[in-house]
């Protein structure tokens, strides 16, 4: 019966996680998936897209160690504090993650100039880069998912 119980329990638990996982799957605009309706409507051309693909998986090389670091640095950061380190220890531990961070964000600019030179300059623009939506590029370059439709901190002027 104890071991019904708990085979019943995972189906149930890897059945809600599949679930879940499916979110933002579906096609239409600003949606994973939505790589095949943005080449579309940019009217690419094979070699653009096999270019942008290779782009995308070059980035992702270079961007997942990185962020697997910077993901260890923020837990090491909070021990150090749950543990009551000194402030130097902890500043420079913060120095550390600011400088991963600060390499996330070159890398992101560099893919997103060589996005625009292989798409041409109204494509780019079509693709939103630069403004909150990030469209084709967010979804289907760098394999991100959309960011999330929660409501935002507004600060007053």
């Amino acid at each position: 019966m104890k071991k019904i119980s708990l085979a019943l329990i995972i189906l149930l638990a890897a059945g809600t996680l599949w679930a879940q996982g499916m979110r933002g799957m579906g096609k239409g605009p600003g949606r994973m998936g939505d790589c095949q309706y943005a080449a579309e409507k940019l009217n690419l051309t094979d070699e653009q897209k096999n270019q942008l693909q290779d782009l995308r998986l070059k980035h992702q090389k270079e961007v997942i160690p990185l962020q697997s670091d910077l993901k260890v640095k923020r837990i090491e950061l909070r021990e150090m504090i749950a543990k009551g380190e000194s402030e130097k220890n902890l500043l420079k531990k913060n120095t550390e993650i600011d400088q991963i961070k600060a390499k996330l964000s070159e890398l992101r600019l560099k893919h997103q100039l060589q996005v625009k030179n292989v798409v041409g300059e109204e494509n780019f623009k079509q693709m939103g880069f630069g403004m909150r939506n990030y469209g084709f590029e967010r979804d289907c370059m760098s394999g991100d998912r959309p960011m999330s439709t929660g409501k935002r901190f507004k600060y007053k002027k």
